[in-house]
């Protein structure tokens, strides 16, 4: 229903905007957008299908949620260097949290909550093209800073946290109105590969009830079969921004 909605209200930009929505040349402008984005997250969700398949040890299927879509929300500063070209910087955040839990009263008890976040700093270049009427594609790059959290509870206790960064970028088409007075709409959907790789951080397992201390393992987050896991936030995003442009010709 989220996702309809925000469809929705894309069209709905894109296709009632007038005619004369071409950004001025020579505008600063600075603007807030949020939305929704999908997430790749393929070695986080397999994870949970082992534990929902009941892989191992465990009594049976658990119905455990994986990781969905997030909504998005950051803020982009830019200028536009001419009728067909805008340069812009921006910040965008998404976080994700899970909160799992399955109980067999006297024979399996189990906790799994999880939280991926990550800040994504772009640099972007757009164009309009030529009687595009305020349509436009472009192209970002710049580095995600991601974070990962997991505290996994049944015989053992399992709490991890770990951070890392990468390269990150994408393209996009999207459609801008701006008014007379300076006020800007804006609505675009495109694809960003987000790939972070293995993060590094702590490991914490202990058993119950807990030694001092427990095992402390300094590594990547591994799955069930103690495999090293990537963290990718790759997925498509649909994003609506409203700002101001200051100046212009």
């Amino acid at each position: 229903m989220r996702r309809a909605a925000l469809l929705s209200i894309l069209g709905s930009l894109v296709l009632c905007g007038p005619a004369s929505s071409q950004p001025s040349v020579g505008t600063l402008f600075i603007r807030g957008s949020m939305g929704f984005a999908t997430q790749a997250l393929d070695d986080w969700n397999d994870d949970i299908d082992l534990i929902n398949e009941g892989v191992p040890g465990s009594s049976g299927p658990k119905d455990l949620d994986n990781f969905g879509g997030v909504v998005p929300w950051g803020v982009e500063v830019g200028y536009q260097l001419k009728r067909s070209f805008a340069i812009s910087v921006g910040v965008l955040r998404q976080r994700d949290l899970l909160e799992n839990s399955y109980t067999i009263p006297l024979v399996d008890a189990l906790t799994l909550n999880s939280e991926l976040a990550m800040t994504a700093v772009t640099g972007a270049v757009s164009y309009w093209p030529p009687g595009g009427r305020g349509f436009f594609i472009g192209a970002d790059m710049g580095m995600g800073f991601g974070t990962a959290r997991r505290d996994f509870s049944q015989s053992v206790r399992e709490t991890g946290d770990w951070s890392g960064s990468g390269l990150v970028g994408g393209g996009f088409l999207g459609y801008e109105h701006q008014s007379r007075s300076g006020l800007l709409l804006n609505g675009k959907v495109g694809y960003q590969l987000q790939n972070l790789g293995e993060f590094d951080g702590v490991y914490v397992t202990s058993a119950f009830p807990s030694p001092p201390g427990g095992t402390t393992v300094n590594g990547p987050p591994l799955d069930l079969y103690g495999r090293p896991m990537e963290t990718d936030f790759s997925g498509f995003q649909f994003l609506l921004g409203i700002g101001y442009a200051f100046g212009g010709k």
